[in-house]
């Protein structure tokens, strides 16, 4: 039996109803599908208090724990104020821990710009402010933090360092002593190629003493088409946890300037020799080292 054409209308329109009720479009809650924003911590500088510096990504509660009972007296005491986030839920965030290099001056500060997604990672991009010339500043040991709590992706996080022309970036490679038995002269050297790049690491890694030295280098993977190395290296101390620092980089019309300084002293009486070493972006300009 043939049902008549409304009757087929009105049993269409039923169906469509039904399925809106099954397979809801577009009613979802915007709370419910946006993706959490990072949101800073805290950052600042230290003054007069320095730590390694690194790029720390906390990926649960213990670690995270730790970290506050280990550096949040020197927060407060020698940054810009304790954390206040003891607990944070670490099935939906992670935290990255910025501490840039050690500075001469105050007035250096570092900022957060923007999570980068590709298909194989997430980077969290940082852009570091040297001091501005119409504020007044004072010469310290002073060091730069940013912690930023980040939503968790099944992708590896990795972070991005800039800073704003004419300045360059010096991306860290190695910081601290080398042992003082490897026979490196005090100099300063520019690295532009594989050959001589594998014969320096070969040479810093010929003698194993101070623990806190490793035998490899997470960035010593060099593209040198696309970035050259600068490492400087103090004369071998009687003492040990001196520091020999690149402070800054400056790029002009004709040349790369290189601040070089000597921020901590040593006072333990162990043989050691101080080096720096970081990598910049490629250039055929002339490259100067200024020490101060």
């Amino acid at each position: 039996m043939k049902l008549p054409f409304k009757i087929w209308i009105n049993i269409a329109e039923k169906l469509v109803v039904a399925m809106l009720f099954l397979f809801p479009i577009g009613c979802k809650d915007k709370e419910d599908i946006q993706p959490i924003e990072p949101k800073k911590i805290t950052s600042g500088s230290f003054v007069g208090n320095v730590f390694n510096q690194e790029d720390r990504i906390i990926t649960n509660q213990a670690d995270w724990t730790k970290f506050i009972d280990d550096y949040n007296f020197f927060l407060d005491r020698f940054g810009d104020g304790e954390i206040v986030e003891r607990n944070l839920d670490f099935s939906k965030n992670q935290v990255l821990v910025v501490f840039d290099a050690l500075k001469g001056t105050t007035g250096y500060s570092i900022e957060f710009d923007s999570l980068i997604h590709t298909e194989d990672k997430v980077t969290a991009s940082f852009i570091h402010h040297n001091p501005p010339n119409d504020i007044s500043i004072t010469e310290s040991v002073t060091q730069s933090y940013y912690i930023l709590k980040i939503p968790k992706f099944t992708k590896p996080l990795f972070s991005k360092h800039t800073t704003v022309s004419p300045w360059m970036y010096g991306e860290l490679i190695f910081k601290g002593d080398l042992s003082g038995n490897e026979n490196i002269p005090q100099q300063a050297l520019v690295v532009s190629n594989n050959q001589d790049w594998t014969l320096l690491l070969n040479q810093m890694n010929s003698f194993y003493q101070n623990p806190n030295f490793p035998n490899n280098y997470p960035n010593a993977n060099i593209n040198f088409d696309q970035n050259l190395v600068i490492a400087v290296f103090d004369k071998v101390n009687g003492y040990c946890c001196g520091t020999i620092d690149i402070t800054d980089i400056l790029e002009d019309e004709t040349a790369i300037r290189i601040t070089v300084q000597y921020l901590l002293n040593g006072a333990l009486a162990k043989v050691a020799q101080p080096i720096h070493v970081v990598k910049i972006p490629h250039t055929t300009k002339t490259i100067q080292f200024e020490y101060k």
